[in-house]
């Protein structure tokens, strides 16, 4: 987190912990309007309503649990997908009699090859699970594309784009997807425990009340009655995408992150290893090597004092998830680079 933004937060928490709760839901209320209003602006969200709350995997779960599915319509999920969504998926299938497909498609194939597979599996009405940027390399899907032919075949759309917010320019309104779910702590470096749900006007009536909002709420208000919950959160995101803005906005953040992944896979391409990634986005790339498998090149990189994840299933060939974030440096990847080729 920068430090500018932990500031904020730290000072928010301070005083959160020193007031009344009925003090600070009356304080901040406007402060909150004014950040989901922000958010909304960011992802492009005007058609829509946006919902606070702490991560993609409860926007996701909210989404899944509670969309509303008639007779004959079908869940979707590739197996690209994250195993929370995939989980959550199963969990509705089994508990609501509501048939479950899953889509096989080659995650390092073309987009053309992409979008036919989703445009093969869907038959039937229902719900998609669609992952933005995959976690485990980085892919950028072709979101509008396939939100298109789902829409012909009478499919809604729910987004996973957990490392989509502050990592990538995009926009819900060109993508046209129906539920979009973002975690903000990742690549906005907004505190832990912030997320975000945004919920198309169209199917705003597709989503319960909470067991807590009056009967009286506005269909747009619904999801906004938790209790007493953590306000200075608030503050600490509206901190992030000041920060976000401060150092140029998010085209500028998104041509760094993509240069530092460009310049240590550029560093590797004569070595005997294999890079997936997706150099014209972000910050995110596996690393596969011919002499280490997934797990023995995770433990020589922490050995080196090197931050990584081993990813990978059964329809893609497990490797190692390498990710650079503004603060990395060029040498910071000099010296991982290097390490490794001494060690093939």
């Amino acid at each position: 987190m920068p430090l500018p933004v932990e500031k904020i937060t730290m000072d928010a928490l301070q005083m959160c912990n020193r007031t009344a709760p009925y003090q600070q839901k009356i304080a901040w209320g406007e402060a909150e309007t004014f950040v989901k209003m922000r958010l909304g602006e960011a992802i492009g969200g005007q058609a829509g309503q946006v919902y606070l709350m702490r991560n993609t995997t409860e926007s996701l779960d909210a989404v899944l649990t509670h969309h509303r599915l008639s007779a004959g319509e079908y869940l979707y999920h590739s197996t690209h997908d994250y195993p929370h969504g995939i989980n959550a998926m199963q969990q509705r299938s089994v508990e609501h009699n509501v048939p479950l497909h899953t889509i096989e498609y080659d995650l390092e194939g073309t987009d053309e090859q992409i979008v036919q597979s989703y445009a093969q599996a869907l038959q039937a009405p229902g719900l998609l699970l669609l992952t933005h940027v995959q976690h485990r390399t980085g892919r950028v899907l072709p979101v509008a594309e396939i939100v298109s032919v789902a829409h012909e075949a009478g499919v809604r759309v729910l987004l996973d784009a957990a490392h989509s917010m502050g990592h990538i320019e995009h926009s819900v309104a060109e993508m046209g997807c129906d539920y979009y779910c973002t975690s903000l702590h990742k690549w906005l470096s907004a505190p832990l425990g912030t997320g975000l749900l945004w919920v198309h006007d169209d199917q705003i009536d597709c989503m319960p009340t909470r067991p807590a909002a009056p009967a009286s709420a506005a269909p747009g208000l619904r999801w906004d009655y938790m209790g007493t919950h953590a306000f200075y959160l608030k503050m600490g995101i509206t901190a992030a995408l000041d920060w976000q803005e401060e150092i140029g906005g998010l085209a500028r953040k998104q041509a760094r992150l993509s240069y530092l992944t460009q310049y240590w896979t550029q560093r590797l391409a004569d070595q005997p290893m294999e890079i997936v990634y997706a150099p014209a986005y972000g910050a995110v790339a596996m690393l596969r090597s011919d002499k280490y498998s997934a797990s023995k090149l995770l433990q020589l990189l922490r050995e080196g004092g090197f931050h990584a994840k081993t990813v990978g299933n059964k329809s893609l060939k497990s490797g190692v998830r390498i990710s650079t974030n503004l603060f990395v440096t060029e040498s910071d990847l000099d010296r991982m680079t290097d390490y490794l080729i001494s060690h093939h």
